[in-house]
């Protein structure tokens, strides 16, 4: 219910998608520099959007799910650096990979294409920006029962990144925590209100 109230408002301004196919557009193009497999990316988005909204094929592409995401994500707060407590304002590619990840579903449901994603960027380059509301929203808003999210590893520290993160996401945004019961754990976020969502944590620490 919480995420169809996001998609709902955000069909009304589909922006974040328009910039993420401007974006995917400028670096096929090579307006936008990118190494070959970025710009293999940038084509496959396309063709398959073009794809599926000719009808052609098992997959459909709602850039509602897109917007309600992206909203989401814009609600949060960053973390670091001078835009600290200001919301998050996310880079074309990080637009690019939710449309990616949200867009498409099966013809007829919402059930998504992509189950998976593996995202190469250097160190610095907003990849715990783009992590950290993306597991939240899979874990707390879209409805799934039973939801676990999991922030991993090859050492501690490095899982702690993210989801150190995610927690002060949602120590500073109060809004959140109220309207989706969730609370904060030292280890662990967790869904009070319904109990449905076991926590969202680094496996070191489960």
């Amino acid at each position: 219910m919480a995420a169809r109230a996001l998609a709902n408002r955000a069909s009304a301004a589909p922006q974040g998608v328009a910039e993420a196919v401007a974006y995917a557009e400028a670096v096929v193009s090579g307006v936008i520099p990118a190494g070959r497999l970025a710009v293999l990316a940038c084509a496959r988005f396309l063709r398959d959007k073009a794809a599926a909204e000719a009808g052609e094929g098992a997959w459909a592409f709602q850039p509602e799910l897109v917007e309600a995401a992206l909203l989401f994500a814009g609600q949060m707060p960053n973390i670091k650096g001078p835009e600290a407590g200001q919301p998050l304002r996310l880079m074309p590619w990080q637009k690019l990979v939710f449309a990616n990840l949200f867009g498409f579903v099966e013809r007829g449901t919402t059930t998504r294409r992509f189950r998976q994603a593996v995202v190469f960027v250097p160190r610095g380059n907003g990849k715990t920006t783009l992590a950290a509301p993306i597991a939240l929203y899979l874990t707390f808003v879209e409805g799934e029962g039973g939801a676990e999210g999991y922030a991993a590893a090859v050492t501690r520290d490095q899982a702690r990144i993210l989801f150190d993160a995610a927690q002060q996401m949602v120590r500073k945004t109060g809004a959140f925590r109220q309207a989706f019961g969730v609370g904060v754990g030292a280890n662990a976020l967790y869904q009070e209100k319904t109990g449905l969502a076991p926590p969202l944590r680094t496996v070191l620490h489960g």
